[in-house]
Order: structure tokens, then C-alpha cells, then sequence
């Protein structure tokens, strides 16, 4: 039910909140039960590697919410850029588009795993990386 749902989404980013660093990085729910977690100054594979603790530390252990205790998973897609373009126009907004098709990726390969692409400006496609 709800309450169940609501219990379980606020452990969640409790969980995730744990392993992020207090100030610089931040959480926002957009919507159900997607995340979008900002790690600023962050290269590729330090974000790679706090995805994969974010997942790790949702579900080592189960959640509870009254009598019920549950496993869940978590699928991530990353999106990271090198550099900010001259003009960043929409910036935001592409970053968020490539985080989530590299989110779809996680889930078409069989959920509970961590995608990325890095945007590279001045080129036509974002490069993938697994």
C-alpha cells in the first residue's frame, strides 16, 4: 500500500543520503520512485563508483514497514561531462536526458546494475560506458 511504499522510498534516501558527501552532493525525487542524485565535481568513475555503494547499501539489507521486511533493488544511470561548454545552454536538462537513458540501459540489462554515458560537447553522440 502507500504507507508501505512511502516507509520504504524514505529509508531508501536515507540509505542513499548516508553515502553522499554532507553539503556538496544532493538528492531530489522526481517523481514515484525515481531519484536524481547530484554529485558536483565528480569525474565518471568516482560517480561510478558511488552509484554502485548507493546500491549496495539499498539492498544489503531489507526494509521494513510495520510486520513487512523487503528486498529491493536499484537500477542507476550516470551522466557526467569533463567540461561545461562555452555556452551551457540546457546543460541541466541534457544531463538528466543521458542519465536517463543510461538508466534505461541498467534496465534493459537486467536491473540492479549501474550504467553511465559521459557527454561530450562538440560531438554528436554521448559516449557509453558500462
Amino acid at each position: 500500500g502507500h504507507a508501505a511504499g512511502d516507509a520504504v522510498l524514505r529509508q531508501c534516501a536515507q540509505r542513499m543520503q548516508e553515502c553522499l558527501r554532507r553539503g556538496t552532493d544532493w538528492i531530489a525525487r522526481l517523481g514515484g520512485e525515481e531519484f536524481a542524485v547530484v554529485l558536483p565535481e565528480t569525474g565518471l568513475d568516482q560517480a561510478l563508483a558511488v552509484c554502485r555503494n548507493l546500491r549496495e547499501a539499498i539492498s544489503k539489507e531489507p526494509f521494513s514497514s510495520g510486520d513487512m521486511r523487503m528486498r529491493i533493488t536499484t537500477s542507476f544511470g550516470v551522466a557526467a561531462t569533463e567540461s561545461v561548454p562555452g555556452k551551457p545552454k540546457k546543460l541541466a536538462e541534457r544531463l538528466l536526458s543521458a542519465a536517463d537513458r543510461a538508466l534505461y540501459r541498467s534496465k534493459e540489462a537486467g536491473r540492479d546494475r549501474v550504467a553511465a554515458v559521459r557527454l561530450q560537447f562538440g560531438r554528436r553522440k554521448a559516449a557509453p560506458k558500462d
